[in-house]
């Protein structure tokens, strides 16, 4: 509250907006001040809710976020749908942490792929293929060095050894 007197604007804290530029009052509903002396409380973006202290935003369920930087530099939150064959079954998440759907191969893009059969790829954070598949390779199409498929059988088995010279 001003001081009897004050004819000066006060700085309000973070989660906080000034009324008048004489009081400060907390951001209400869906609004955030993420800074001491950022003004007045700004809307969260679509698919995003305030979090507790209201000094942020944080994607819901179903969504996740990313830096998006604007051509003047400015900087903005983004929360976007979950891309296809990703899992964003909890809030918070960023571009990093959706984690990849059984039966999806993520690229270095962040997009991803549906493997040429769905049982090569497990999914989880980062690319996890099942056994004996090359983590390494696209789509955990290719076996690892010294196992093998066929058309027959699309598990990766290991070599029999012959044990004579090849």
């Amino acid at each position: 509250a001003p001081i009897s007197g004050q004819n000066e604007c006060i700085k309000c804290g973070p989660g906080q907006e000034h009324l008048l530029r004489l009081e400060c009052n907390p951001c209400i509903g869906n609004r955030i001040s993420p800074e001491a002396g950022f003004g007045s409380c700004v809307t969260c973006p679509a698919g995003s809710q305030a979090n507790t202290e209201k000094t942020g935003c944080i994607c819901r369920v179903g969504f996740y976020s990313q830096l998006i930087i604007g051509a003047g530099g400015e900087r903005k939150l983004d929360c976007s749908p979950c891309p296809f064959g990703g899992i964003c079954d909890e809030e918070g998440l960023t571009v990093d942490t959706v984690k990849t759907a059984p039966g999806f191969w993520k690229q270095e893009d962040g997009s991803r792929l549906r493997c040429q059969l769905p049982e090569h790829c497990t999914g989880g954070l980062n690319n996890t293929c099942s056994a004996f598949r090359d983590p390494t390779q696209p789509l955990c199409a290719v076996c690892d060095s010294g196992t093998r498929d066929s058309i027959s059988d699309p598990t990766c088995k290991v070599c029999p050894s012959t044990g004579g010279a090849v």
